[in-house]
Protein backbone atom coordinates (compact mmCIF):
# COMPACT_ATOMS: atom_id res chain seq x y z
CA UNK A 1 0.00 0.00 0.00
CA UNK A 2 1.27 3.59 -1.05
CA UNK A 3 1.76 5.52 2.43
CA UNK A 4 1.54 9.58 2.77
CA UNK A 5 4.70 11.21 2.60
CA UNK A 6 6.85 11.94 4.73
CA UNK A 7 7.44 15.40 2.83
CA UNK A 8 6.17 17.55 0.48
CA UNK A 9 5.50 20.72 -1.04
CA UNK A 10 2.62 22.23 -1.87
CA UNK A 11 1.16 25.64 -2.52
CA UNK A 12 4.46 27.27 -1.83
CA UNK A 13 4.41 25.61 1.95
CA UNK A 14 6.64 22.65 2.42
CA UNK A 15 5.16 19.92 4.63
CA UNK A 16 7.08 17.69 7.30
CA UNK A 17 4.93 14.62 8.82
CA UNK A 18 5.71 15.18 12.93
CA UNK A 19 3.34 12.38 14.47
CA UNK A 20 1.34 9.94 13.20
CA UNK A 21 -1.17 7.48 15.39
CA UNK A 22 -3.44 5.23 13.37
CA UNK A 23 -5.21 6.78 11.04
CA UNK A 24 -3.94 10.41 12.39
CA UNK A 25 -1.29 12.47 11.63
CA UNK A 26 -0.13 15.75 12.16
CA UNK A 27 1.94 17.74 9.42
CA UNK A 28 3.84 21.05 10.31
CA UNK A 29 4.12 23.30 6.89
CA UNK A 30 6.24 26.46 6.62
CA UNK A 31 6.94 29.10 4.46
CA UNK A 32 10.09 31.40 3.95
CA UNK A 33 8.79 35.00 3.40
CA UNK A 34 10.46 38.46 3.24
CA UNK A 35 8.95 38.93 6.95
CA UNK A 36 10.08 35.71 8.71
CA UNK A 37 9.04 31.95 9.00
CA UNK A 38 5.28 30.92 8.61
CA UNK A 39 4.54 28.04 10.58
CA UNK A 40 1.16 26.09 10.45
CA UNK A 41 0.43 22.70 11.86
CA UNK A 42 -2.46 20.33 10.17
CA UNK A 43 -4.13 17.50 11.20
CA UNK A 44 -5.12 14.81 9.04
CA UNK A 45 -7.59 11.78 9.19
CA UNK A 46 -5.92 9.33 6.91
CA UNK A 47 -8.46 7.26 4.71
CA UNK A 48 -7.67 4.68 2.27
CA UNK A 49 -7.99 4.73 -1.37
CA UNK A 50 -8.92 1.24 -2.63
CA UNK A 51 -6.62 0.27 -6.25
CA UNK A 52 -8.55 1.46 -9.35
CA UNK A 53 -7.94 0.63 -12.93
CA UNK A 54 -8.27 3.93 -15.31
CA UNK A 55 -7.68 3.23 -18.84
CA UNK A 56 -4.40 0.97 -18.84
CA UNK A 57 -3.21 2.48 -16.18
CA UNK A 58 -3.53 0.77 -12.17
CA UNK A 59 -3.82 3.19 -8.99
CA UNK A 60 -2.85 1.23 -6.12
CA UNK A 61 -4.24 1.19 -2.80
CA UNK A 62 -3.12 3.79 -1.15
CA UNK A 63 -3.60 6.14 1.93
CA UNK A 64 -4.87 9.67 0.95
CA UNK A 65 -4.79 12.94 2.89
CA UNK A 66 -7.97 15.86 2.62
CA UNK A 67 -7.83 18.10 -0.13
CA UNK A 68 -8.40 22.01 0.47
CA UNK A 69 -12.55 21.50 -0.06
CA UNK A 70 -12.28 18.66 2.74
CA UNK A 71 -11.22 21.15 5.35
CA UNK A 72 -13.21 21.11 8.22
CA UNK A 73 -14.50 17.44 7.88
CA UNK A 74 -11.13 15.09 7.27
CA UNK A 75 -8.36 17.99 8.29
CA UNK A 76 -7.85 21.00 10.41
CA UNK A 77 -5.06 23.77 10.44
CA UNK A 78 -3.98 25.16 13.56
CA UNK A 79 -1.95 28.06 14.03
CA UNK A 80 0.29 26.57 17.32
CA UNK A 81 1.19 22.81 17.97
CA UNK A 82 -0.28 22.69 20.66
CA UNK A 83 -3.79 23.10 19.44
CA UNK A 84 -3.10 20.78 16.70
CA UNK A 85 -2.38 18.36 19.56
CA UNK A 86 -5.74 19.01 21.17
CA UNK A 87 -7.43 17.80 17.94
CA UNK A 88 -5.34 14.68 17.60
CA UNK A 89 -5.91 13.37 21.05
CA UNK A 90 -9.67 14.21 20.45
CA UNK A 91 -9.80 12.16 17.28
CA UNK A 92 -7.63 9.62 18.53
CA UNK A 93 -9.96 8.88 21.55
CA UNK A 94 -12.85 8.09 19.01
CA UNK A 95 -11.36 4.72 17.90
CA UNK A 96 -11.98 4.74 14.74
CA UNK A 97 -11.56 1.77 12.24
CA UNK A 98 -9.29 2.52 9.28
CA UNK A 99 -11.93 4.41 6.52
CA UNK A 100 -12.14 3.12 2.71
CA UNK A 101 -13.23 5.09 0.35
CA UNK A 102 -15.97 3.80 -2.09
CA UNK A 103 -15.19 5.29 -5.33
Amino acid sequence: MIEIPKQFDKGGFHFTLIKRFKQYCIYQKTMNTEQGVINHFEVHIIRIRPKRFIKRSVLETGERLACNEEFGTWAWDYPTLELAEQQFQKLNHKHHDPIVLHL
